[in-house]
């Protein structure tokens, strides 16, 4: 009875774990238990969470543990146990244990799981695969020609989801983007040299999956240093005269440099809240950089201050 309850326990945990959007392709590697004070897990790369209960390990996790903190992580295939103790991390790498500082121990064998959660992944798999490709089907990667500079020189375009990260093509140089919270990812690639390219990217998941490209390529200019000083002397003589960053983005906007444009409108509508009438050159800002959920909140608070006069 007792060994039936464990095996339905584990059963249940991993069916309510199961997230569709980011279905792996391999059943779990280790189940982590027993975890004791303060233990954590991460993704690739992604941020350090606590585990709080028990979690399935999948390969490319990380597992770390600090003073007066433990876990157990059992190996259902192999018929294996390992205890993590403290000030301890380890990774997961083609279903090994890899040891990155502290010690790790072989524990006692584990209960027989027959296999159990890695038949059942399998099924499950046949239900989420379908979902997950119905949900990446929603992703479209919008990207809009841009003019950079030294001075300006960032790559933007709509984030899709902090668990997402980004593969950015220009020309044939392929840059490794991570994955951010807020609403629009930003990049600074190395100094390119003036001159006119193309640029592509791809949406990418947290198991390195390129699930969503961009699409079209989009052409990328950067201006000489002759051309940037022009325009860097300009915003200064604005500056010093008008001091409106309303006036600057307007001049960035007509010479093409949409991503600082932005910047300068958005610090200008944070300082002139009430400057309603004007807010239709930041959602138009917002449209030509293909940035369609903030486009949309602002035509939100337009519509809602025009309701108000």
């Amino acid at each position: 009875m007792k060994t039936k309850f464990i095996l339905l326990s584990i059963a249940c945990f991993f069916l309510l774990s199961m997230q569709p959007v980011m279905a792996n392709p391999n059943p779990p590697a280790f189940l982590l238990i027993k975890a004791e004070g303060t233990v954590e897990y991460c993704k690739g790369q992604n941020k350090w969470k606590r585990i709080r209960r028990n979690k399935f390990l999948f390969d490319k996790y990380q597992v770390k543990t600090i003073q007066n903190s433990s876990c157990q992580l059992i190996d259902e295939k192999n018929q294996k146990s390992y205890i993590v103790q403290e000030n301890s991390q380890i990774k997961i790498s083609n279903n090994q244990i890899i040891t990155i500082k502290g010690k790790i121990y072989e524990g006692q064998k584990p209960g027989h799981f027959e296999n159990y959660w890695e038949k059942k992944f399998t099924k499950v798999q046949e239900y989420t695969a379908a979902l997950r490709t119905k949900m990446n089907k929603n992703i479209k990667l919008i990207l809009k020609d841009m003019v950079l500079s030294n001075e300006f020189p960032e790559i933007i375009w709509e984030n899709q989801g902090s668990e997402y990260s980004y593969r950015l093509h220009i020309n044939n140089k392929i840059y490794q983007v991570s994955g951010v919270e807020g609403s629009i990812v930003r990049y600074i690639p190395k100094r390119l040299p003036a001159g006119k390219y193309s640029y592509q990217v791809e949406v990418v998941d947290e198991f390195g999956d390129i699930i969503s490209p961009s699409e079209k390529k989009s052409s990328l200019i950067w201006l000489s240093e002759k051309e940037s000083q022009k325009i860097v002397n300009r915003i200064h003589e604005i500056d010093t005269n008008l001091n409106n960053s309303f006036i600057i983005a307007n001049f960035l906007e007509d010479k093409g440099l949409n991503v600082p444009a932005m910047d300068y409108y958005k610090r200008y509508f944070s300082n002139n809240p009430h400057e309603n009438e004007m807010r239709p050159y930041l959602i138009n800002i917002y449209r030509k950089l293909g940035l369609k959920t903030l486009r949309n909140d602002e035509c939100k608070i337009y519509k809602q201050n025009m309701q108000k006069n």
